[in-house]
């Protein structure tokens, strides 16, 4: 009797301790998950924006260089040895400035020997005419004395060329570069001397997208602006487009004219160009950041008042994000959040224009987006301003 109540006590305990097992290790975690995947996520914080009209003029911005009219490595034309430096790195010169002179020996000699040549072939052939014309010589003579002479003058040219050659001049009026070369140094012919670029006027060429360029023409104003020197626009007009766009980037190249009398714009630096408009619109702006740029497009957050049951009402749902709790206790608004595709236009001081997919007046999210997904819950905390002047560029 007293066995047969000890196997129903351990019976009873392993029952019990069963129980507890079962409630432990598979009905709490069951419960827990279904707890947590139940409940709602607490709203996220982000800061945003109304989206308001702004005129614009239709004016084109683009990114490009800064170009010389004329720029060449001046170089020798004569093998010799430099014998007068007559230039400074970085002198502004005038046309036919000589730069460089080689030493000349040789093709002076030259001259003075070709000239004793030509000065007998003259008078030989001054003789040769007298003796013709009282039939002393034949007509043949005479013919032979002409090509002599004439002979002795070609080849008198070509040594007062050669001495000329000697001397290295600037083909056009311009800005020097930095001298390549030291006096006594053998110069071959083809080696360069110095650089020299034409910077004023001055070149500034830049790309077009093939759909803007109904938007342009010859003698349309430009304004141009380079890290040189900042806070400085440069006034100019378009002088030049090409023929032809450019089958890989679909690009047309747009070439423009500036004056440039104090040489602050310098061949090869990078330009910012605003092509100006001829009208005006009016367009959807909002901070740039709100725009996310991809390859299969762009996108925004909208945000649209959730139902008053989701509304903040303190500890409900209480947010373990820190600016999310505080947006519960001060009882704000929870937003919906709508991932839009928008067609964009222009950026101009950090504001993107919205040509399709947003309307004047919708609140958009300026930051915070990495946070948020299409149909999820948000609320507005724009206590720390944003510098949409300090926006990223978009990728066009």
């Amino acid at each position: 009797m007293r066995l047969r109540k000890s196997s129903i006590g351990l019976v009873a305990l392993v029952v019990v301790f069963g129980l507890l097992g079962l409630y432990n290790y598979v009905l709490q975690p069951m419960l827990l998950k279904k707890f947590i995947l139940g409940a709602e996520p607490p709203p996220v914080a982000v800061s945003a924006e109304t989206a308001r009209l702004e005129t614009r003029s239709d004016s084109l911005t683009a990114v490009g260089s800064i170009q010389a009219v004329n720029g060449v490595d001046v170089a020798a034309e004569q093998d010799g040895v430099v014998r007068e430096i007559l230039f400074e790195s970085g002198q502004m010169v005038k046309k036919g400035q000589v730069l460089v002179r080689l030493d000349t020996e040789t093709e002076a000699a030259d001259v003075a020997l070709y000239q004793a040549t030509l000065a007998n072939a003259q008078k030989d052939y001054e003789r040769t005419a007298k003796l013709v014309e009282t039939q002393y010589a034949s007509r043949a003579a005479l013919d032979r004395a002409v090509a002599a002479r004439d002979q002795a003058q070609a080849q008198l040219a070509r040594a007062r060329a050669s001495l000329d050659k000697k001397a290295i001049r600037a083909p056009f009026s311009g800005r020097l570069g930095i001298r390549q070369i030291n006096l006594g140094q053998y110069l071959a012919r083809g080696d360069a001397v110095v650089t020299l670029q034409a910077v004023d006027p001055i070149y500034a060429t830049f790309p077009v997208p093939e759909q803007a360029i109904s938007r342009i023409q010859t003698g349309q104003n430009l304004l141009v602006s380079v890290d040189s020197a900042p806070g400085r626009r440069f006034e100019g007009k378009i002088t030049s487009i090409d023929a032809k766009v450019d089958e890989g980037t679909r690009n047309v190249t747009v070439q423009a004219t500036l004056p440039n009398p104090d040489g602050l714009l310098t061949p090869g630096a990078f330009a910012n160009v605003t092509v100006l408009g001829r009208e005006s619109v009016q367009v959807v702006a909002i901070p740039a950041t709100a725009v996310s740029y991809s390859l299969y497009g762009d996108s925004i957050y909208v945000l649209k008042p959730a139902p008053k049951a989701a509304t903040a009402q303190g500890g409900a749902n209480a947010s373990t994000d820190a600016e999310a709790g505080k947006a519960h206790e001060q009882n704000q608004t929870v937003y919906v959040a709508e991932r839009r595709s928008v067609k964009t236009g222009e950026t101009q001081d950090g504001r993107a224009a919205i040509l399709d997919g947003l309307k004047d007046g919708e609140l958009v999210v300026i930051a915070g987006q990495l946070k948020l997904s299409d149909g999820g819950k948000a609320v507005v905390n724009n206590s720390i301003p944003l510098d949409a002047g300090n926006a990223p560029l978009p990728r066009h």
